[in-house]
């Protein structure tokens, strides 16, 4: 498998490093996910429901609409959450790979062949800070991916024979020095500093209610590294509160140069107290 990464020697995958531990933490009957903010819980009273309902069943209802409107074949490639704290969006994308056909039967007058298509990872990415999620970890993410039957096994390759070729945008030819065999693969990595994958090679990017933690100038880094990330052609999906999608969207647009970039309001369902969400949809220029 091509690696993703632009460097050869990818940050930590907490999946493999869980998988190969002596001790693992305690898989739950079902995931959790804890609660968005625990402080905007706390300062959304009186409308504390809304804040409840949005973090425990109305963002579950909206990304799963959103996903189901993308095409399969955005979903053969590598994808990225940005942002994933316990893995809501990103076992979702997951659970929606291992869901697509993996065989593919064409037949002629004289002839039949089956093609086998090997499923592609969801790569996440978070600070797993406990600010922005209650229990935020990388445990807690890999529990729930247990849970959610999602789990694999890793295999690492080291070569001491030769160093690896320089990465560069046009070599393909390139396989990861931490290859994971299994669905998902999860990284300690700030969407405000250089993500450590190449350009190009997500069919996919998602955040959800992360990109408006940091400041101004590291919304529209998060911005610029998930449209680096993508590859052409590919779909980019943002859950955020309104007030900042407006700035995501002009990146995009005015600074990037996209122009298949749709903004939405989430609803009711994803109203954090009097906080409501925005929806942004983008497909990256082939």
């Amino acid at each position: 498998m091509t690696s993703v990464y632009s460097s050869n020697q990818p940050p930590l995958d907490h999946i493999a490093a869980i998988n190969g531990s002596a001790t693992k933490p305690a898989i739950p009957s079902k995931p959790s996910y804890g609660v968005d903010s625990p402080l905007g819980l706390i300062s959304s009273l009186p409308f504390s429901p809304l804040y409840l309902y949005a973090t425990l069943k109305g963002k579950h209802d909206l990304w799963d609409s959103l996903l189901s409107s993308l095409p399969d074949d955005a979903f053969t490639h590598p994808t990225l959450d940005a942002g994933c704290g316990r893995g809501m969006v990103l076992l979702k994308v997951a659970q929606r790979k291992a869901a697509l056909p993996s065989t593919t039967t064409t037949t002629t007058t004289t002839t039949t062949t089956t093609t086998t298509t090997p499923s592609s990872p969801a790569y996440g990415i978070d600070i797993f800070s406990t600010a922005d999620q209650s229990g935020n970890a990388p445990s807690a993410t890999w529990a729930n991916a247990a849970a959610a039957g999602l789990l694999g096994t890793t295999t690492t390759t080291t070569s001491l024979a030769a160093p690896l070729p320089s990465p560069s945008d046009d070599d393909d030819s390139r396989t990861s020095s931490n290859s994971s065999s299994g669905p998902i693969v999860l990284h300690t990595a700030s969407f405000t500093a250089p993500l450590p994958f190449r350009d190009g090679v997500f069919g996919v990017v998602t955040s959800s209610l992360a990109v408006h933690n940091v400041g101004r100038a590291g919304r529209r880094h998060a911005l610029r590294e998930m449209a680096r990330c993508c590859r052409p052609g590919g779909y980019v999906l943002v859950v955020d509160l309104a007030g900042y999608v407006g700035g995501y969207a002009e990146c995009l647009r005015g600074e990037l140069g996209w122009t298949d970039v749709e903004s939405a309001w989430g609803g009711v369902g994803v109203m954090f107290g009097v906080w409501p969400c925005v929806v942004l949809r983008a497909r990256k220029p082939e």
